[in-house]
């Protein structure tokens, strides 16, 4: 998703992300009675299932405050400089996608 730069009205933190199927693996995790290192590794790959709405977060962080915004860029949830996001592995330019541009 690209955000266009054009003022949006500010979602709430619930509307950021899909948790439903999340939610639904967890209790399934809960009600195996699993526990210990096991019921920890499940729980991880559970959070694999949340779905990130990144148009929302996008507008979200429109309003949010620099020390949110700071947040958000730290964990890649918005992509502000794309030769940063390279270098840090999200983002892999394909060659034809480098030669486009030039690089």
């Amino acid at each position: 998703f690209f955000f266009s730069g054009v003022p949006c009205s500010c979602p709430s933190v619930a509307e950021l992300c899909d948790r439903s199927e999340y939610d639904r693996l967890v209790r399934e995790i809960e009600a195996s009675g699993v526990s210990g290192e096991l019921r920890e590794f499940l729980l991880l790959g559970a959070v694999r299932w949340v779905r990130f709405r990144f148009d929302r977060i996008a507008a979200y962080y429109q309003h949010a405050p620099e020390q949110v915004k700071r947040l958000f860029e730290s964990q890649a949830l918005v992509i502000l400089d794309r030769d940063r996001a390279v270098e840090r592995g999200l983002l892999r330019l394909s060659d034809r996608l480098k030669k486009l541009l030039g690089e």
